[in-house]
């Protein structure tokens, strides 16, 4: 009798093997096949995202680099957080090499990097209109980086971007010295300057926009406004002519003009007021400056902050984007007579009309040096530096 005990034993401690064994191999194939559905997935969508980047990229040194990629491909993307953005920025001596964390708002702080927009045509401005906020096939899309540390001057560096199914971007940067522009209300051109006050040519806007005052730039573009007509003009990088704006009617006496790369701000000598444009010049919004800054001739932004000019008093006037005043700077004696401002996010530059020269403050408020324009340059009303 015990022998048919144990013989069934042993068959049931077989039978329960065999079931283990048998239900591991099930579970087994049935990841194997969930895994293999899975790479198959990755496979069809590499195979159908396709980006594509300028194939050598030139930017002026800045505390941040804008590029900009296309969707060649059939496949829409989005999630950026979950992409990866390495730089390999060349230092002296050897090369950093920074892995940007991405960021929802522009302008990015240090170490991150953000979508500033994207477009069906950047280079007209032309946003998107199918699914906002998805990089669509057909679309393009703007980058801004800001590696830590910055960018140098004459160097070459590259961008390595890759999307969630592992496709690779990358992106040669050259980078060239930064460049100032300074309009001219007298003769209607835009002077181009080094950093270092270095004269390196001038610009002809268009025969309409003959009374400028105030210029921007942002992706290349530029952008200028009228005080008699009171429309503004874009312009593209070699300053032709490629469209304008009507203003709205309450900012009829215009003074001075900036972007941050998402919007357009426009302040008025008349009406102190800073009037919001979207990139395209449709009227948003509006705030009213302090009542001290009751003499706008000039504004810079930069994503964070809007700085305003102030003929009367020679201050330069600090404002979040909400309009709510936060401090004042007093621009250095001989700057008394300023006619325009413009900022990279690292300096701020002020234009003075009386002794033809631009003045350079750091961050901080701090006065750091000045030049004088080129004589021809003798009507400074604004001032841009070089677009990212």
């Amino acid at each position: 009798m015990h022998v048919v005990i144990t013989f069934m034993i042993s068959v049931a401690i077989m039978a329960a093997v065999v079931l283990t064994v048998g239900d591991s191999l099930i579970e087994t194939f049935g990841d194997v096949t969930t895994g293999w559905v899975d790479q198959q997935g990755r496979i069809e969508e590499q195979a159908d995202t396709r980006v594509t980047s300028p194939f050598g990229l030139e930017v002026t040194a800045s505390s941040t680099v804008q590029v900009t990629l296309t969707n060649d491909g059939s496949e829409s993307l989005g999630m950026f957080d979950d992409w990866d953005l390495i730089f390999e920025v060349q230092e002296s001596p050897g090369i950093d090499v920074v892995y940007l964390t991405y960021s929802s708002t522009t302008p990015p702080a240090a170490g991150a990097w953000a979508v500033q927009g994207i477009y069906l045509n950047v280079a007209s401005s032309t946003a998107e209109i199918v699914e906002p906020g998805v990089f669509n096939p057909g679309e393009e899309m703007v980058i801004v980086a800001n590696p830590s540390p910055s960018v140098v001057t004459n160097t070459y560096d590259r961008v390595t971007l890759v999307t969630p199914s592992g496709i690779v971007t990358k992106v040669i940067v050259r980078i060239l010295p930064p460049i100032l522009y300074v309009i001219d209300a007298t003769d209607g051109l835009v002077y181009r300057y080094e950093m270092d006050g270095t004269f390196l040519g001038a610009e002809s806007l268009d025969a309409a926009n003959a009374n400028a005052m105030g210029i921007t730039a942002s992706s290349s573009l530029f952008w200028t406004a009228d005080l008699i007509d009171d429309q503004t003009y874009k312009y593209t990088s070699d300053f032709s002519l490629s469209a304008t704006a009507t203003l709205d009617a309450f900012n009829s006496d215009t003074s001075g003009i900036t972007t941050d790369g998402t919007s357009i701000r426009v302040v008025d000598a008349s009406d102190p007021k800073a009037f919001k444009y979207d990139m395209d010049g449709v009227y948003l919004s509006k705030f009213s400056l302090a009542a001290q800054n009751k003499d706008a001739v000039g504004v810079a932004a930069d994503g964070t902050y809007i700085w305003v000019a102030d003929a009367s008093d020679a201050l330069l006037y600090k404002y979040d984007l909400t309009g709510t005043s936060i401090s004042e700077l007093s621009l250095t004696a001989a700057n008394t007579d300023p006619t325009g401002v413009t900022t990279d996010g690292r300096n701020i530059w002020v234009v003075d009309v009386v002794d033809a020269a631009v003045y350079k403050y750091d961050m901080d408020r701090a006065y750091v040096n000045s030049f004088s324009l080129t004589a021809a340059n003798a009507d400074p009303q604004g001032i841009a530096n070089t677009p990212q």
